[in-house]
């Protein structure tokens, strides 16, 4: 298995470089050096790179804190880490899917696909109550579709919630599996997921902060940055979806009146603060998995 997720990085790294081509490309050719030389406050991005870390492991607390605590702090980290830095190197999500490879090999199929499924609908769900906010303060500077599709997730998620209501007191097996599913674990789940998705929300607003943008309006406007490219990024695309984040950046700052010049080194700023967290977490999340498998690999060859 080393062998091949290795030659999946070399291959996504691949990818990325020419990813990174083409959305320079379809963002009119910008020169990199751009976002250098725009007057950036670089202690700001660093705050920004240090609240999405944080983000990152209130993540991590999911499982041995929340719906599984027999996984521990570590398997949790590669779980999460790994595999979402494995989405930015990766075309089409593929991170996902390597998630199931860290599980203990105990775990079954069905089990690793519950506990993943868990966690990842809880996302849908919170991005889109995040991102319903930016309806009342933002709706004047936000695309209508994007208003409308946002109102219109309010009135499903409501529906769905009065549904499985309903359905829970009038169908007893359906009561059970709620019974089931809905426990102090998963409500630790929720809180965790939660707050993680506010952390990152912060990180954009500093990251806004970061060129001189007044507080109260990058407020506003990272609830703009942060509905528009996750409703975007909801739909799998390129790696670490370069080209369509910074299109849902310049996007959303358009409707604020920020000129394309002045919001290219902004999209750029935000997903280098995601590259910056999420490659050396994720890097060292893998070698340290990969230490302990050689460690127990040794130790059981010395026990025979």
């Amino acid at each position: 298995m080393k062998k091949k997720m290795g030659i999946k990085i070399a291959v996504g790294l691949a990818i990325t470089t020419v990813m990174i081509y083409m959305a320079a490309r379809a963002l009119g050719g910008f020169d990199p050096r751009m976002l250098f030389s725009s007057n950036v406050n670089w202690w700001l991005f660093l705050s920004a790179v240090l609240l999405f870390v944080g983000g990152q492991f209130f993540r991590v607390f999911v499982y041995p804190y929340g719906i599984d605590r027999k996984l521990s702090f570590g398997i949790s980290c590669r779980i999460v880490l790994v595999g979402n830095m494995a989405n930015l190197l990766l075309p089409l999500r593929a991170g996902e899917g390597l998630r199931f490879a860290f599980f203990p090999p105990r775990y079954s199929a069905p089990r690793r696909t519950r506990l993943l499924m868990m966690p990842g609908g809880t996302d849908v769900v919170v991005i889109l109550l995040l991102s319903m906010l930016a309806v009342p303060l933002a709706a004047g500077n936000m695309h209508p579709s994007t208003v409308h599709m946002l109102k219109m997730a309010g009135i499903i998620l409501a529906v769905l919630a009065v549904a499985v209501v309903v359905v829970g007191l009038l169908v007893g097996r359906f009561r059970r599996m709620i019974h089931r599913y809905c426990t102090l674990g998963f409500a630790r789940t929720v809180g965790w997921v939660f707050c993680s998705w506010v952390l990152l929300l912060i990180s954009s607003w500093v990251g806004l902060l970061a060129f001189q943008l007044p507080p109260a309006e990058a407020i506003r406007m990272a609830f703009a940055v942060f509905a528009t490219s996750n409703i975007i990024m909801f739909i799998p695309s390129s790696p670490g979806g370069l080209g369509v984040f910074e299109y849902a950046v310049v996007l959303s700052l358009h409707f604020f009146g920020v000129p394309e010049p002045t919001a290219i080194p902004i999209a750029l700023l935000l997903h280098l603060v995601q590259y910056a967290a999420l490659l050396p977490l994720g890097t060292v999340a893998y070698l340290t998995g990969l230490h302990l498998q050689r460690h127990a690999a040794t130790a059981l060859h010395k026990s025979v």
